[in-house]
């Protein structure tokens, strides 16, 4: 929630954001839990409707970012892969 701010140690980041942009979530502003990661999952589903386009630098196939670039792809935004992850990582062949 747009309340918690996580990690902790992104703090001041959290509020250099909130004085001159925006800051998003799907969850109400109070929640706070973290549920083995599927929170993140969702995030990153809302990352990729809201992105004109999705680039990866580096993501091994359990990644966040390789999840964010299967739901961009999904809702049609470009993907663009670094060379050396597309050499590297057989998902990224795939793309």
């Amino acid at each position: 929630g747009l309340q918690t701010v996580y990690p902790p140690e992104n703090e001041t980041l959290h509020a250099r954001i909130l004085q001159s942009g925006a800051v998003l979530s799907q969850f109400w502003p109070d929640f706070s839990g973290v549920v083995g990661g599927a929170n993140f999952l969702a995030r990153n589903r809302t990352m990729a409707h809201l992105s004109q386009a999705m680039v990866v630098v580096e993501a091994s196939f359990r990644s966040g970012a390789r999840s964010a670039a299967v739901y961009a792809q999904k809702v049609g935004r470009p993907v663009l892969l670094l060379r050396s992850l597309v050499s590297s990582e057989a998902w990224a062949k795939e793309m």
